[in-house]
């Protein structure tokens, strides 16, 4: 049934030629905002890596034979998922059939010490009662006999599988459930980590997965011995890096560092997946000791210059939301905080709005051009 209400909905969604059908989100009006500039720019081949991850969501949308997977790796601009809530939220409400939710998340490294018990909750975020949890994969340190993993007051049978060659415990459920409280026991002399967890969900058409912690910045992310590599593991349709906020904030920001840091990063992220389309997003603008920050401006410039060299996609937040000092007119509206150094809840809400617009209207546009 749900197939086909894709498909109907996809086949008048063609007929309309997105004329009279529009899948945009209304935007509030502020004039300080350059709405003419929210577009994704494309460099090199990156318009060709992105017409492959299009058409297989124009697939998932028409016939639910696909799942598209993005994978969203950011500093302080992300860790509260507020903005990137937004665009799996706006998928699920324009796309009637298509189920959107986030995946996996890595947002905080849980600790385990010596002797001691923990508990690590999965819930469903969207509580979206359609779309439940019944595979998952932990990532964590490796496990040995003094360690041991289970669900907690689970009604249901279940089975975990430990690979230890990949970094991670797969949990398989017999019924979905909503929620999954795990308890770790440590009983060794060390401490256990676990880095976070990736859902595998066969329902959703849309996965949103996420890497954040307020303090990264790309040298920590090219050489986290505890992340990187275990992406390998993992299969993304599409990577949205939003890198340098944190960068930029301190005085001793070293452009060609920065640059050279993050080529390597995206090496490192095309090693396993070669053709995978990435999008680069400039910070947005922020105070620092009462001033705009000076060194937003060249890390913008940076990031496009390595879009520019390395084949990405760049949206430009930092120009769409007014460029240095646009942070004034964005805290005067309740857009950012008073100090001028965070989005509000509500102004990452239109950051996302803003970006899902932009997004969806490249996917319009290789609709249009493949008609």
């Amino acid at each position: 049934m749900k197939k086909s209400i894709r498909l109907i909905l996809f086949l008048f969604f063609i007929l309309l030629n997105f004329e009279s059908f529009s899948q945009f989100v209304r935007l509030e009006n502020y004039p300080f905002i350059s709405y003419e500039d929210n577009k994704i720019e494309f460099f090199g081949s990156s318009e060709k890596r992105f017409d492959t991850l299009f058409e297989k969501l124009k697939q998932t949308i028409a016939l639910g034979t696909d799942q598209v997977r993005v994978l969203h790796i950011g500093d302080k601009q992300i860790t509260d998922d507020v903005f990137t809530a937004q665009i799996y939220h706006n998928l699920s409400l324009t796309l009637c059939g298509l189920e959107s939710r986030r995946g996996m998340l890595w947002d905080e490294i849980t600790n385990v010490k010596a002797k001691k018990e923990l508990e690590y909750e999965i819930a469903d975020y969207d509580k979206k009662e359609d779309i439940l949890c019944k595979k998952f994969r932990l990532y964590h340190s490796p496990l040995n006999d003094s360690i041991s993993i289970y669900i907690k007051d689970i009604e249901t049978s279940y089975k975990s599988i430990y690979f230890e060659d990949k970094g991670y415990t797969l949990f398989e459920i017999t019924t979905p459930i909503n929620k999954v409280s795990l308890s770790i026991i440590n009983k060794s002399s060390d401490n256990f980590i676990v880095y976070g967890h990736y859902l595998e969900s066969k329902n959703a058409g849309f996965i949103y997965d996420i890497i954040s912690e307020n303090s990264i910045n790309t040298d920590q992310s090219i050489f986290n011995a505890n992340i990187l590599p275990r992406l390998k593991t993992m299969s993304f349709d599409m990577v949205v890096i939003s890198l340098g906020a944190t960068s930029a904030y301190s005085p001793a920001y070293l452009p060609e560092s920065f640059k050279h840091e993050l080529k390597e990063l995206l090496k490192r992220i095309r090693t396993n997946n070669p053709n995978v389309p990435i999008l680069l997003i400039t910070p947005f603008d922020y105070y620092v000791n009462s001033k705009p920050n000076p060194r937003l401006e060249l890390t913008t410039e940076d990031l496009i210059e390595v879009a520019k060299t390395s084949n990405c996609a760049i949206w430009n937040f930092y120009k769409i939301m007014g460029s240095k000092g646009s942070s004034d007119n964005w805290s005067r509206n309740g857009l950012m905080d008073n100090r001028k150094t965070s989005l509000t809840n509500r102004g990452s809400v239109l950051q996302g709005e803003l970006y899902y617009n932009a997004l969806w209207q490249s996917f319009e546009n290789y609709i249009g051009k493949t008609n």
